[in-house]
């Protein structure tokens, strides 16, 4: 095996491990997780990697990936008969943008105000129709409820009490957030490791590790605190350009006829150095 070979092997185990550790505890067994690898397989080898200039052959396929022809051909039907969402876009999450950087649902200092259920302008209402598309408003106002992003202030108007929208631990939708923030790490990784014309993506981090527990706890806090402001301005500057957001304006202008997904992902991590579990190793 040659060295990068046995190196991405090695990396491959590590990115593994924790994926593992959340299918077994959500009770997802070798064989289940086996079907979706293969299925990845033939998806990004069909889709990815045909010769040039010609159309993409099932034994191509077979070659590519080492799945036998009968099952290539059963994994493409299944593969063009269900939608297969990478991206699922949040519509709470949009809600919640919107709020934080559209000024008519700000008060004249800057901060989110609190808002009517109803109304033409600055309500809820309003602001889920712009930025969540035909979701049922109680739909999403119960979502953000739950979620504790929103609570109903004592004069009945609803009032944004997180800068984000965090689903609980159980919740179906951190699962679609996994899927999500993976494959656009996993993505910009790739990009990097195969674009030779100094067009590479922004990947950077910082590490250190022999930290006193203080220092960490302190540490996370600066984290937050930061990342929350770079986040916000980020989620200002790009909600004045996209699309959806422009549509409501002057919905006969801008026309995208070439729409592109761009973002930025941030996230924070930490690990004893003691113990059977250290994944640096």
């Amino acid at each position: 095996m040659s060295k990068i070979r046995n190196s991405l092997v090695h990396a491959v185990f590590k990115l593994l491990r924790p994926l593992v550790r959340i299918l077994l505890k959500h009770g997802i067994s070798y064989p289940e997780f086996a079907e979706v690898a293969k299925l990845a397989y033939v998806d990004v080898a069909e889709k990815e990697f045909p010769i040039e200039g010609r159309k993409q052959s099932v034994s191509r396929v077979c070659v590519l990936t080492g799945i036998h022809r009968k099952d290539v051909n059963k994994l493409l039907v299944q593969l063009t008969q269900q939608s297969i969402d990478l991206e699922p876009l949040s519509r709470a999450a949009r809600v919640i943008g919107g709020w934080l950087s559209d000024d008519e649902f700000k008060t004249k200092a800057g901060r989110p105000a609190q808002l009517p259920f109803e109304g033409d302008i600055g309500s809820f209402s309003t602001l889920v129709k712009r930025y969540s598309g035909d979701m049922p408003m109680r739909a999403v106002l119960d979502e953000l409820k739950r979620a504790g992003s929103v609570i109903v202030s004592q004069t009945g108007k609803l009032k944004l009490v997180t800068e984000g929208y965090v689903p609980t631990q159980s919740d179906e939708q951190l699962i679609q957030v996994l899927g999500v923030c993976t494959n656009d790490l996993l993505n910009t990784m790739s990009h990097n490791l195969t674009e030779n014309n100094g067009q590479s993506r922004l990947q950077l981090s910082v590490a250190y590790d022999n930290l006193s527990k203080e220092t960490v706890t302190e540490f996370k806090a600066l984290c937050e605190q930061d990342s929350h402001r770079l986040i916000n301005k980020y989620n200002a500057w790009l909600s004045e350009r996209d699309q959806d957001s422009l549509d409501h304006l002057s919905p006969q202008i801008n026309v995208n006829d070439d729409p592109h997904r761009a973002g930025l992902g941030i996230y924070y991590f930490e690990d004893s150095m003691q113990g059977t579990h250290d994944e640096s190793k």
